[in-house]
C-alpha cells in the first residue's frame, strides 16, 4: 500500500499520476517530438504518420 494506493481506485489514481507526470516530462523534452492520440486504435493511421514524420516509406 504505497502511497496510499488500494485496489482498483488506487491503480485508477496511480496511472493518472503517472500519466500527469508523463504529460509533464513530455512538454519539458527540449526535443524534436511526436504526440499521436491513439484511442481510436487506428494502428496502420498512427503507424503512416509516424513513417511520414520520418521521412520513411509508408508502404
Amino acid at each position: 500500500m504505497r502511497h496510499g494506493f488500494v485496489g482498483l481506485d488506487g491503480l485508477i489514481s496511480l496511472y493518472c499520476d503517472y500519466r500527469h507526470l508523463t504529460d509533464g516530462l513530455f512538454q519539458e523534452l527540449p526535443l524534436a517530438k511526436l504526440a499521436i492520440e491513439n484511442s481510436e486504435r487506428d494502428w496502420p493511421a498512427y503507424e503512416s504518420r509516424i513513417l511520414r514524420e520520418l521521412g520513411l516509406p509508408t508502404g
